[in-house]
């Protein structure tokens, strides 16, 4: 079988394809080109995240493509997240990114899963350790109760802060000490995978048993994380960032699924009046209105929404800027000496004919025929040495009609 040869982006001054098709998989591999104002409006929420004690409820919403998910991506960066940091803020802070499941039917199980695990098992019985040192055994046994409304469910939380020794005898947990017994038995416990036997090793009464039983333990957690001091001292407190995706996958759960999914979140909401910030991004179409939105999460949810942030198409100008935003990203060392057009392998008018034509301009959308037309120029010959051809607005016509027909929206 003939090999094909890869295409050779650096013919056009690129050091590989700008164009994904989909966000990177690890936020340190995330860019950001254009779309000033909507990170003007990100970076507002995260130095308030960072600054304030205030609870926030975001809502990004837009269409499929938008750049929701690139920006749950890029948002994660360490060194995006450490611009934050820099100054006067909060201890500490965790970002958890969870996809919306969609097994209806074990959609609240696999959320509350999800995070935990994202969390680590080991680092939250070191925070509830860190909880009982700082309040003292009994009175942190107490806290722990009355933050998540059970007296068993509580004892669960209290025990994940001890580990036992040979004598049977309670010791405040080790980290490095989590292959013991008793550290399989909470971790099946919180995980729900637990048997009555293991009920009665533990000493506990029920198991976790529901969707609110979940939340209120994650709320619970999240308040350990968060802190116990005075609510305005914010040196004093860590945050915690949930980023859900996806939410409108929602859809897909029956009433009975739908209802204490909703219900859970708008408890978490409740419990953390300080210091939590949950981003949740909504997919709808051009023809949807925040009447739809209302409805795919609910009215009591909406109504705390506090900041949305819109993914709207761009226009054509900032389209043009994005494009070029984002191929100067990606460009080789030697590019500034070509004395080329930033807008290269297009020319001016060449790009803007490609953006003009375009039924639509989502991110998504632009990368896709961007990436497709230079590809054809670059498997054609039409730029054949570095520097050396330019796709004008001909070239852009005819490959717009092909990539059309492709059918690649």
């Amino acid at each position: 079988m003939t090999q094909i040869d890869p295409i050779n982006w650096r013919l056009a001054f690129l050091t590989q394809s700008p164009f994904s098709k989909t966000p990177p998989p690890h936020p340190e591999d995330a860019i950001w080109a254009g779309f000033s104002d909507r990170k003007k409006q990100l970076d507002t929420v995260f130095t308030e995240a960072f600054s304030s004690s205030r609870t926030q409820i975001i809502l990004n919403r837009g269409e499929y493509g938008s750049g929701k998910t690139h920006a749950a991506t890029f948002c994660r960066r360490k060194d995006y997240l450490a611009h934050f940091q820099s100054q006067k803020r909060v201890r500490s802070f965790e970002i958890i990114y969870i996809r919306t499941p969609i097994e209806p039917d074990k959609g609240n199980m696999i959320l509350y899963q999800n995070i935990i695990e994202a969390l680590r098992f080991k680092n939250i019985r070191s925070l509830i350790k860190s909880t009982i040192t700082e309040l003292g055994s009994q009175a942190a046994l107490e806290k722990l109760q009355e933050l998540v409304g059970s007296e068993p469910l509580g004892n669960a939380l209290w025990l994940l802060g001890y580990q036992k020794t040979r004598s049977g005898q309670l010791t405040l947990f080790q980290d490095d000490d989590i292959g013991d017994n008793h550290h399989k038995l909470l971790e099946r416990y919180f995980y729900s995978q637990n048997t009555k036997s293991d009920l009665k090793r533990l000493g506990l009464s029920r198991s976790i048993d529901s969707v609110q039983d979940r939340f209120q333990l994650l709320s619970a957690i999240f308040q350990c994380f968060i802190g116990f001091g005075d609510m305005e001292d914010v040196n004093r407190h860590a945050r915690i960032i949930l980023w859900i995706d996806n939410i409108e996958d929602l859809i897909r759960y029956l009433s009975q699924y739908y209802h204490p999914f909703i219900q859970g979140l708008q408890d978490l909401i409740d419990h953390l009046p300080h210091y939590f910030t949950l981003l949740i991004n909504f997919t709808l179409a051009s023809y949807q209105s925040h009447e739809d939105i209302r409805i795919g999460l609910g009215r009591a949810l909406t109504d705390r929404i506090t900041k949305p942030i819109n993914f709207l198409e761009p226009n054509e100008d900032e389209a043009f800027e994005y494009v070029k935003d984002l191929m100067s990203q990606y460009r080789t060392e030697d590019f500034e000496q070509s004395g080329l057009s930033a807008t290269y392998p297009f020319n001016e008018d060449a790009l803007r004919v490609l953006i003009a034509n375009l039924s639509f301009r989502t991110p998504r959308h632009i990368n896709q025929c961007c990436a497709y037309i230079i590809e054809e120029a670059l498997k054609q010959g039409i730029i054949h040495n570095a520097g050396e051809g330019v796709i004008d607005t001909q070239f852009v016509r005819n490959a717009e009609e092909q990539y059309l027909k492709l059918d690649m929206r």
